[in-house]
């Protein structure tokens, strides 16, 4: 059975917790988030009023030809008959709108941590001064927009003390054998003998014999000790003392929104890839959220996705936000081709064309292949 000081040695396995101002720890290793002191969001009336009147028409028909025409010869599979021979009878120019938001933030947490006392410098104590408060210290991200985090121990919050857990030893019962330096045979399960057939003449018996570890000592030295009884303190590893302090935990992350108003069939992926416009690009910490847009849609989406980045930090600081939007024109372009009605999308500054239903969309060879 094992003795009263091992089975404390087992529980106990931090030091005592300190008592520092400003700080409420009761335990090791537990994270305590540390809220920012709440700041003003602004409001809509500082952001300006926008419009997408005024600019500058999407395409025109000659524009569209020669961007289908390059459309069939860059295109696999795609005959360039249509595009050569057909009659356009309609456009209608149309716009896709872009919202993009990032936000870079940060939260911060303390914990009180203890390591090994090894160094013998001076000590940043409580009489060097009064602990800051976390948010109080400065502290700059390595890498904006990335996530990322940063320790450090808070300013006069370190303390030494002897080390309770082996009563500043340095060692500790061996938590192998409890501290008597040897363990129980294993082969014979402490009895000394082992059990085996043994032949005499024609008849086989089991009968005892003598253990092949121990010898019949029923017992052998403990391979983690050595037979000392003692091992390490894993507490203060072997130094006598520890060293206390309050740990600030710096988590730098960054989120990232987009909304897209999308009012033809051209896929949104193959919008997103695109060259667009940029009409609008604001930043500040934080950003208002855009309420005088002419499309409607564009403004709740800004509210919406501007008032989560916001929440996304509880407790913690916006360091940067960033709102653009962009412009995508799009045509849709009716035409006819030998008597039958089609249409197809010009879209982006680079002119691509969607065409899902394009006449010559197979040729020969890929039949036959």
């Amino acid at each position: 059975m094992a003795s009263p000081a091992v089975q404390t040695h087992r529980k106990k396995r931090h030091p005592i917790v300190p008592k520092i101002q400003g700080y409420s720890h009761e335990e090791f290793d537990k994270p305590i988030v540390e809220k920012h002191p709440p700041c003003e969001i602004p409001t809509a009336s500082h952001f300006p009023g926008l419009s997408i009147k005024g600019l500058p028409s999407l395409f025109t028909e000659t524009d569209c030809r020669n961007a289908i025409m390059s459309y069939a010869m860059r295109t696999c599979c795609v005959g360039t008959d249509p595009a050569r021979e057909m009659d356009i009878t309609a456009l209608y120019p149309k716009h896709v709108h872009y919202y993009d938001l990032i936000t870079f933030g940060e939260t911060r947490s303390t914990c009180l941590r203890f390591v090994p006392h090894r160094e013998k410098r001076p000590l940043d104590g409580a009489n060097e001064g009064v602990p800051p408060s976390p948010w109080e210290i400065p502290c700059s991200p390595t890498y904006m927009n990335t996530r990322h985090e940063l320790r450090s121990p808070v300013p006069h919050t370190t303390r030494v003390q002897a080390c309770d857990v082996c009563a500043a030893r340095g060692s500790v019962p061996c938590s192998v054998c409890e501290g008597s330096g040897y363990r129980r045979c294993k082969s014979c399960g402490g009895l000394g003998v082992t059990l085996e057939e043994v032949v005499y003449g024609e008849e086989e018996e089991v009968a005892e014999v003598a253990c092949e570890s121990c010898g019949r000592k029923c017992i052998l030295r403990c391979k983690s000790c050595y037979g000392s009884g003692q091992e390490t303190c894993r507490t203060c590893k072997g130094h006598r003392a520890v060293r206390t302090f309050v740990e600030l935990r710096v988590n730098y992350r960054c989120e990232r929104d987009s909304f897209m108003d999308n009012p033809s069939p051209v896929p949104e992926d193959d919008i997103f890839i695109c060259e667009g416009s940029e009409i609008f690009i604001q930043e500040d910490f934080p950003v208002a959220p855009i309420t005088t847009y002419s499309v409607d849609a564009m403004n709740k989406a800004s509210i919406s996705l501007v008032t989560k980045h916001n929440d996304a930090y509880p407790g913690g600081k916006i360091l940067k936000q960033v709102q653009s939007m962009w412009v995508i024109p799009v045509t849709e372009v009716h035409y006819t081709w030998r008597e039958f009605s089609h249409r197809l999308w010009v879209y982006g500054n680079s002119r691509n064309v969607y065409a899902p239903d394009y006449p010559q969309q197979c040729c020969m060879g890929c039949k036959l292949m």
